[in-house]
């Protein structure tokens, strides 16, 4: 995400079509989709969304419940200058979404440490140095590499390097090896199979530069784009589920609805799982063998077992006003992968508490909290979380008691998030949160292009592999500005 000029703003007016006839149709209403669209819309073309949700947002978004506002995501790297901010400045709704951020962002309580992420970096890498003194240079320079080597440099010399045996070439103590790791973790793999790259640009885009949010929770966020994308003229069709890309020839020419509509189009954005977008709207017969079967082989990320908490306390006069805790029980180091894990007493996984409304009051009743608690898991299997939701829910409440005493006797509402219902919202391979799992092996750009082997579709959003490995939602929103940029130079072309 290197690319600072961000262009598009030439009319090409549409002329011709008709009612049932676009320039581009885009698959999915989440940040990809939308900021695609509202590019491609802003230069004129005539493009329709698709969504099979009755909301804009996939993963940006909060619902409610009595009352309380829970986000089902977060949102990062929204510095100025960033990427993010530049889109976002670009399409002009950032007077309606108004930014805000906390600080300290995070809060890493360890068994024998709590580490503040503040806004100001080097003040929360000197707080590492007073706490390990004999490491202090080694600190410092292990941040001075990973905040001030530009990405080139970074990737030519770390991209292959394993992020387990590169800690080991910076620090001794192993309680800092598994600080730093704790702060990696969030990309749900393990060190010992983490591209250095991948943890290093984690550090530096989203760990380090993290606690922003909205006011009114991330709805208000996708909201202010699908409100921008309708304002230049784009058509938003929710509650529909796209049966079909209609191929012609190994080229994209329009779409199937699940009532059978059809509807043609010159241009196709996938912000869709690339699984489904592949394999059941293409086709395999559409596709070369060793691309359905690299497909098929590739990993998603991780998913997550969320518990969402009404709790009927002030927890503002109890609690630092931070936007996230991580809670990391044991210095050894969770691997969300492990078969098992989430069966053993007490539960040993990291758990990432988000506090959404100690920083936005509006998103809970008065003198009551709306706080959101998550540990990592794959999908295991289907019948697996009817037997065991409220029992692993259960085990998360009591874990994280112990860093915010008395909540289990303040729970007044109460909703749990499993693996399979991260699927049916977003239609991601097996509940996946971030993609694809950023295994060293999956970061090359090359597994998943965002020009497809079929002609004028293209893809966006986290299934789109970049160099770094990282997704996410700015991530996701730069892989829809490159769709549209993709598109419009072919059109001016």
């Amino acid at each position: 995400m290197q690319e600072k000029t961000i262009y598009i703003n030439k009319k090409i007016n549409p002329k011709g079509l008709k009612k049932d006839q676009y320039d581009v149709i885009i698959i999915g209403a989440g940040i990809g989709g939308l900021v695609c669209g509202c590019y491609l819309a802003k230069a004129g073309l005539k493009v329709l969304i698709v969504e099979q949700h009755n909301k804009p947002g996939g993963y940006c978004t909060s619902f409610e419940r009595d009352g309380f506002i829970f986000d089902a995501g977060a949102i990062e790297n929204l510095r100025e200058g960033s990427i993010f901010r530049q889109i976002i400045n670009d399409l002009d709704i950032e007077e309606k979404i108004k930014i805000y951020r906390t600080d300290p962002s995070i809060i890493l309580i360890m068994p024998d440490y709590k580490i503040k992420i503040k806004n100001n970096t080097w003040e929360t890498i000197a707080d590492l140095q007073d706490k390990f003194p004999h490491e202090s240079k080694q600190i410092y320079n292990f941040f001075d590499f990973i905040f001030n080597t530009k990405f080139p440099i970074l990737y030519i010399k770390i991209k292959n390097k394993i992020f387990s045996q590169f800690i080991e070439e910076y620090f001794s103590d192993k309680k800092l090896k598994a600080i730093i790791k704790a702060l990696v973790a969030q990309i749900g793999v393990p060190s010992t199979k983490l591209s250095t790259l991948t943890a290093a640009i984690h550090l530096r885009e989203f760990v380090f530069d993290s606690g922003y949010y909205t006011r009114g929770g991330l709805q208000t966020f996708s909201n202010a784009l699908a409100e921008k994308f309708k304002e230049y003229g784009g058509n938003l069709l929710f509650s529909n589920l796209v049966n079909k890309i209609k191929i012609i020839k190994y080229e994209a020419k329009g779409v199937v609805l699940n009532n059978k509509i059809n509807i043609s189009s010159k241009y196709i954005v996938s912000n869709a799982d690339a699984t489904q977008t592949f394999l059941s709207l293409v086709g395999e017969n559409k596709l070369k063998k060793d691309f359905v079967i690299k497909l098929k082989n590739a990993i998603p990320s991780i998913s997550v077992i969320a518990v969402y908490l009404g709790i009927d306390k002030n927890l503002k006069n109890e609690l630092d006003n931070c936007y996230e805790l991580i809670y990391v029980p044991t210095y050894e180091e969770d691997n969300p992968w492990e078969e098992g894990r989430l069966e053993k007493t007490p539960l040993a996984g990291n758990l990432y508490c988000y506090l959404t409304s100690l920083k936005d009051s509006n998103l809970a009743p008065k003198d009551k909290e709306s706080i959101s608690v998550g540990l990592f898991t794959p999908l295991i299997r289907e019948d697996y979380w009817d037997s065991n939701k409220e029992k692993i829910s259960q085990n998360m409440i009591n874990r994280i008691e112990e860093v915010i005493p008395g909540i289990s006797k303040k729970i007044i509402k109460k909703e749990i998030a499993t693996p399979l219902t991260f699927r049916k919202y977003t239609l991601n391979r097996d509940g996946a949160i971030r993609g694809w799992a950023a295994f060293l092996s999956q970061i090359d750009q090359d597994m998943m292009p965002q020009k497809t082997p079929i002609k004028n579709l293209f893809l966006a959003g986290h299934w789109v592999s970049l160099t770094s490995g990282e997704y996410g939602l700015p991530t996701a929103a730069y892989t829809g500005f490159k769709a549209a940029k993709i598109i419009l130079n072919r059109i001016e072309k």
